[in-house]
């Protein structure tokens, strides 16, 4: 999957080179912009971050907001970057909160479908940092994220998507992927 813009102007998401045949969105419907990284599974599901002609941003799998939305920014998300998606159809992005504060989630409830996130404990102290890119979501929904945490603690770490119905007490869950990189200044990630 890519961004491309076509001869006639539009901005839009393709799964290949046939301009029409290929073509998954563009800003010729009710999106008006796209942001990038893309992801795509082996089955052909593309997810995206995409801004609406009305103004809200979210994350998409599809040209449709009215079905195709897995969390856009019309309620406790301010912004998006960095979504993935998986063979079994988990979806992983990382997002700022309209309260403030940052982290990675898989859907739209910044509660139930938190995966981690600033302000919450992780080996005893609180995460100051998350970071994700989409190679970090394997096909067992497990998902490696850089932490930054308030001792100064820093690393990779990895747990699994959690289901809309499971609670966010995840740090019990959470299993080192790297030994920590030891005590730094705080970095912006």
């Amino acid at each position: 999957a890519f961004r491309a813009t076509t001869d006639a102007g539009d901005l839009g998401i393709f799964v290949g080179p046939q301009v029409t045949a290929d073509r998954l969105v563009d800003t010729t419907g009710p999106f008006a912009g796209f942001g990038e990284p893309l992801s795509i599974n082996d089955l052909g599901t593309v997810v995206f971050q995409g801004t609406l002609d009305t103004g809200v941003t979210g994350i998409f799998l599809g040209p449709d907001p009215l079905t195709d939305t897995i969390a856009d920014s019309s309620g406790p998300f301010a912004g998006f970057s960095n979504p993935a998606v998986n063979d079994q159809g988990h979806v992983v992005f990382t997002a700022t909160l309209d309260a403030g504060g940052s982290g990675l989630f898989s859907g739209p409830d910044p509660v139930l479908d938190r995966v981690i996130a600033t302000g919450d404990p992780l080996f005893g102290p609180t995460v100051l940092a998350v970071g994700f890119f989409p190679g970090g979501l394997n096909d067992l929904g497990q998902v490696a994220f850089y932490y930054y945490l308030a001792d100064g603690r820093e690393g990779i770490a990895l747990t699994t998507v959690p289901e809309p119905s499971m609670s966010v007490a995840l740090a019990a869950s959470i299993v080192v992927l790297a030994a920590t990189i030891g005590r730094r200044g705080r970095r912006s990630v």
